[in-house]
């Protein structure tokens, strides 16, 4: 009796093929067993395998380490923090978490990001007055175009 395992002949599907999906899932946040799920839509299963322990294995020779793993800190996302919200200063910390997978490849749990917000304080881009400046300058533009045309289409004396 022949106890000693065998594995069918080429049962993985080439890393080359399945990589790019992996990552794309991955940096859609999704869990290894949606990924898993979706990447097997890709490729016939009665050929090729892929197991939630094989994606995890796959996952930690590639870096692509999950939200615990990457053990970041407030210090460690606060540069790119600043950054995103420098482009969006009113962005909360759900979508800042988006943000950060993204942009950055920084998963993040939400309540750090929560808190990285409140000790960051707000640029001094998001006063009021900053705010009808930009306005200023956007509409003011038009309304010369619009005073042009008013001119242009007003019967002469």
């Amino acid at each position: 009796m022949n106890l000693s395992r065998t594995t069918m002949p080429n049962q993985y599907k080439p890393l080359e093929q399945v990589r790019p999906l992996i990552e794309r899932y991955w940096q859609e946040g999704l869990n290894d067993h949606e990924i898993v799920k979706r990447v097997r839509e890709h490729f016939d299963t009665t050929t090729y395998t892929l197991s939630i322990a094989s994606l995890k294995r796959m996952r930690k020779a590639w870096g692509l380490k999950s939200t615990r793993q990457q053990k970041h800190t407030v210090a460690s996302i606060a540069p790119a923090v600043e950054q995103i919200r420098a482009r969006a200063p009113k962005m909360g910390a759900r979508q800042m978490v988006v943000r950060l997978r993204e942009d950055y490849m920084i998963k993040a749990p939400e309540t750090l990001v929560a808190a990285c917000l409140k000790s960051i304080p707000p640029s001094q881009d998001t006063t009021q007055e900053a705010a009808v400046a930009r306005l200023a300058d956007i509409v003011r533009p038009a309304d010369d175009q619009i005073h042009a045309l008013a001119l242009s289409a007003s019967p002469a004396i």
